[in-house]
């Protein structure tokens, strides 16, 4: 789960189950106009839980429009039968010319046409949970405290590396793989958390090192300039579910695999480009989303007004068009189908709005 709202559903889930079974640069875009280098976003909306309504919805740059569920329409013979993704879609991810699409409870990786949203082939992995790529492989987490090791050229799975407890997000930077280990499974039913990062060289396919940072963690992010940042979710009492440690985001030098920076706050998203990073907050502000930007090279940190005078209810993904530098952001809730929002770097402005799926959360832009 990548926010506090989401943590929140975690400890629903909870109650239910101990254990529960993230190119132009010139032109602003018109329909008119002939297609960027990406021609398009996909967004994963993750559903709710156990009611199996996971989807993929893609947004056409060319002609401006929203098909809500590609997936499903794609790969039914029927029209009118749409076929199901399956139960929590955590995370996605676009390597060469196929999309990755990780889901959690359904216990799957479908692997799809990048052009299509068509299933090439549909892989069964024990609770996956994120996914990231390096040489030619896919690096998957898995609740099993393990990663699954998926060659993409066989598109099998060749490889299984133990982790840490309740391994979570995974992201490569430089010649390394490095997750994020959360152990909230066991401290739920009164063990400790992880405290770790797994530091994975994705040659030898082993981890080469373990890096101490914090209880509780969750998220993790690469800067692409030797830095990591990994934040902690927030630790509640499970007697009242009030708030007993907060989260808190953490840099880490890979050149020396140290943290080198500690937040007063934590950050459950978090993107990058150029020499700024945009982060989002709950508890930068007590009891509210906060878009943050930071300047990568004074290191100073403000909050940004890009999205200012939004309603927004639940900041939910948070991605960068490495094009143009336009920033994709999406808003859910419990009662209706999530908000993507575009904010068109040059226009100064959130200049498209769509209706996507229940929880859109993670977006993958096509070429």
């Amino acid at each position: 789960m990548k926010i506090n709202f989401n943590i929140s559903r975690l400890a629903a889930f909870v109650l239910l189950s101990a254990f529960l079974t993230s190119c132009s640069k010139d032109k602003p875009f018109t329909p008119d106009e002939q297609s960027d280098p990406i021609s398009g976003v996909y967004v994963l909306n993750e559903g709710d839980f156990q009611a199996n309504n996971a989807s993929l919805s893609y947004i056409d740059f060319l002609t401006g429009n929203i098909t809500l569920d590609i997936y499903g329409t794609a790969n039914s013979s029927d029209p009118t039968k749409p076929k199901a993704l399956g139960d929590i879609a955590n995370d996605m991810g676009i390597y060469g010319s196929l999309l990755y699409v990780v889901v959690n409870e359904s216990n799957k990786i479908e692997i799809l046409n990048a052009s299509n949203a068509k299933i090439v082939k549909t892989i069964n992995v024990d609770q996956p949970r994120n996914i990231a790529f390096h040489s030619g492989k896919a690096f998957i987490t898995s609740y099993k405290n393990d990663v699954f090791v998926l060659d993409t050229l066989s598109k099998t799975v060749v490889a299984e590396i133990a982790v840490g407890r309740t391994p979570e997000r995974i992201v490569a930077s430089g010649n390394k793989l490095y997750v994020a280990n959360a152990g909230w499974a066991d401290a739920i039913t009164g063990g400790e958390y992880d405290n770790t990062v797994s530091v994975i060289d994705p040659v030898s396919l082993k981890v080469e090192t373990t890096i101490t940072v914090a209880d509780n963690i969750d998220n993790i992010f690469a800067d692409g300039k030797d830095k990591i940042y990994v934040s902690s979710a927030d630790i509640y009492n499970t007697i009242d579910w009030t708030i007993a440690v907060p989260s808190r985001l953490y840099r880490i030098d890979t050149k020396t695999n140290k943290v080198d920076k500690t937040y007063e706050f934590g950050a459950h998203l978090m993107t990058f480009y150029e020499d700024k990073a945009y982060l989002v907050s709950s508890n930068y502000k007590a009891d509210k989303d906060t878009f943050l930007e930071m300047d990568l090279t004074t290191e100073t940190l403000k909050e940004s007004d890009i999205f200012k005078g939004i309603e927004l209810n639940h900041i939910y993904g948070l991605a960068i068009d490495s094009d143009n530098g336009n920033i994709w952001l999406s808003d859910a809730n419990y009662s209706e189908l999530g908000k993507v929002r575009r904010y068109n770097k040059k226009l100064n402005k959130v200049d498209l709005t769509y209706t996507a799926g229940a929880f859109p959360s993670v977006f993958a832009f096509k070429r």
